[in-house]
Parts: C-alpha cells; sequence; structure tokens
C-alpha cells in the first residue's frame, strides 16, 4: 500500500465535490452495470451498500485541475488510470467488499472526510479516510466502506 498527500488538494477538491454533488441533485442513478459507466448520458451510478457513483470516468474530461491531478498520479506511482469516479456517501451508505482484479493498481483519493466518517477496509485492515491523501493498492485486494454515520464522505477512486 502507498501514500501520498496531494500538493494541490485546495484546487482539486471543491471543483469535485461540487461536480459529485451536482451529479446526485439533477440526475437519475442507473443500477451497477458494466457498461452504464460508459454511457454519456448515465451522470450517476448506485452502487450495493446504495452509495453514489458520480462524474464518471472523469480522467477523460479535459478538465485542467483533474488532468493535472491524474498526471502527478502517473508520475508518482507510475500508472495509467483506465476508470476513475467520485464516489459520495451519505448516512447508512456504504460500499460492499469487492476487488478489481482486472486492474493491477486501485487508488482512493480524499475528497470531503467529515469527522466521524467510516473508513477504507482493505483486506481487513483498517484505512482512515483523509483530506488529500491518496491510498493506492493492488486491485486484487478487497475492499470496503462501512455504513456511513454522516453525510458527505467523498472520495475520488480509480484503477489502472
Amino acid at each position: 500500500m502507498i501514500k501520498l498527500d496531494y500538493p494541490y488538494a485546495s484546487e482539486l477538491n471543491p471543483l469535485l465535490y461540487q461536480m459529485s454533488k451536482d451529479d446526485i441533485e439533477f440526475s437519475n442513478a442507473a443500477k451497477l452495470h458494466v457498461d452504464a459507466m460508459d454511457n454519456p448520458e448515465v451522470r450517476t451510478i448506485k452502487v450495493p451498500g446504495d452509495a453514489t457513483l458520480t462524474a464518471l470516468n472523469i480522467h477523460q474530461k479535459g478538465i485542467k485541475e483533474v488532468d493535472k491531478f491524474f498526471n502527478w498520479l502517473k508520475e508518482s506511482i507510475g500508472v495509467e488510470i483506465k476508470r476513475s469516479w467520485v464516489i459520495m456517501y451519505n448516512k447508512g451508505q456504504s460500499a460492499n467488499s469487492h476487488r478489481h482484479i482486472e486492474y493491477k493498481t486501485t487508488f482512493s483519493y480524499g475528497i470531503n472526510i467529515p469527522e466521524g466518517s467510516s473508513p477504507l477496509m482493505i483486506s481487513g485492515d483498517e484505512v482512515k479516510a483523509v483530506v488529500g491523501q491518496v491510498v493506492a493498492f493492488s486491485g486484487e485486494l478487497y475492499h470496503s466502506v462501512s455504513a456511513s454515520e454522516i453525510d458527505g464522505r467523498c472520495v475520488l477512486v480509480g484503477h489502472g
């Protein structure tokens, strides 16, 4: 597991958080399905545990601050991201245990982590979510987030 602090979090995080909130407010979430991620008409997807995926494949949107992050990530850990999204957890929402065996690396980046936010669980180990921090790990590892007790836990995730 690798942990890195992104030096430009103050530029990126407000943009991603607002984008995620807007996606949730202005769209109806599709059910989780592989093809939904690549459908340009789909803005949000509900995952088992009821958390909401937003900003689907954001690494391909040509947004200056986002591109800067993904270029930094590639230089820092040597991974070309193939899939990405922002995930918002509100009270009672979670992400069931799963893995991404088709990808060498998975990462989670803290956008908004209110006090009392659920940690990321990676193969049974608790990893505290931190604003502005990337946690990268093998896509083969099972990971989950238990039900949130608060609103607004928001992370950028991706795989490559």
